[in-house]
């Protein structure tokens, strides 16, 4: 029995097929410390001491930090459990129905790399992965696969919304994150309507610093929803949408929010839909386009937060949502 504390139930089972008992006394960090078929494998445990990752050892610490990518760990554990797979083993039909194509080798393959390949990949058009192990211009691994985030996570989308709600509640940020830069580029996704655009002016005393004010609503909106060091605080009361028509309910700093999903390498974007007379309709944008997916807020921002008599903002939050099935309807 396998006592320690895995992120996902698909890492779990993966220890359990490989029989790692010891995998509950190591230490935050990595560690390739058991061989699979003499290959090494890597397991890597959080700092909370969650095991968050078991795979083949294809990808030195070096890459990882000088091209960061969530294809790494994917590749590791998935090329791993098709080596492990059975018949009738219920991670063999798990994998029979993902969409992972080899185009050159297969998965007994990876056992064979050695480190001194020559790795290469290419995203095509924000929908899939093509990936490559070259030696002496020579591919001995090649491969495509979608660029679906449940499938590079290896969890269902129940499992996704659960362990994001865990991450949002327990969310603390990063001193290294609590940062502003004097953004001047304005970057737009899919509409011109929904852009990264920071408004900046004259703090009085030869400064600049982010415009809030009721008399500039646009300017002030855009910085609210988008620069994690605003001005002022302000309380997202916020519906997160869950697989099934489930929700909960919870209110969190909406500067928060945005370090954590700047911590995740998602780029923001808003987008004003429309005025009422007491309140403004928005839609912000996380988009991480390596994993290829966004995560939706739909957001009512009050007169009165505008006017500073009021700070809380209201949300509704759908996580996950893949990019390929972002639509202008999103944003009408």
């Amino acid at each position: 029995m396998l006592s320690a504390d895995f992120a996902t139930a698909r890492l779990r089972h993966l220890a359990s097929c490989l029989q790692l008992t010891s995998i509950d006394t190591l230490r935050a960090g990595a560690s390739a410390h058991h061989l699979y078929r003499n290959h090494p494998i890597v397991v890597r445990v959080a700092q909370n001491g969650q095991v968050e990752h078991i795979g083949l050892g294809l990808f030195p610490d070096e890459l990882r930090k000088m091209q960061p990518s969530p294809i790494y760990d994917f590749l590791e554990r998935n090329l791993l459990e098709r080596n492990l797979k059975h018949p009738g083993d219920s991670l063999h039909h798990v994998l029979t129905h993902e969409h992972v194509t080899f185009l050159k080798g297969n998965a007994a393959t990876a056992l064979a790399l050695d480190g001194s390949e020559t790795f290469c990949s290419e995203q095509l058009q924000l929908r899939s992965y093509r990936v490559k192990w070259q030696k002496q211009g020579r591919d001995l691994l090649s491969m495509t696969f979608d660029m679906d985030w449940q499938l590079l996570s290896g969890c269902n989308a129940p499992q996704l919304e659960s362990i994001y709600l865990r991450r949002l509640q327990d969310y603390s940020p990063l001193d290294t994150m609590d940062c502003l830069s004097m953004e001047n580029s304005v970057d737009t996704f899919f509409t011109k309507e929904m852009r990264h655009e920071l408004f900046w002016e004259d703090d009085g005393h030869g400064a600049m610093c982010l415009v809030d004010s009721p008399s500039k609503p646009t300017a002030t909106l855009y910085n609210m929803m988008l620069a994690p060091r605003f001005c002022r605080p302000v309380q997202l009361d916020l519906t997160f949408d869950r697989y099934g028509y489930a929700t909960d309910l919870l209110s969190l700093p909406l500067r928060h929010w945005l370090l954590m999903s700047l911590e995740e390498g998602c780029q923001s974007y808003f987008g004003i839909k429309k005025k009422d007379r007491h309140e403004y309709h928005g839609t912000l944008l996380q988009v991480n386009r390596s994993g290829g997916y966004a995560h939706l807020l739909s957001v009512t921002i009050p007169n009165d937060v505008l006017e500073q008599s009021d700070n809380r903002i209201h949300g509704r939050l759908y996580v996950y949502v893949p990019l390929h099935n972002v639509s202008k309807n999103y944003f009408k």
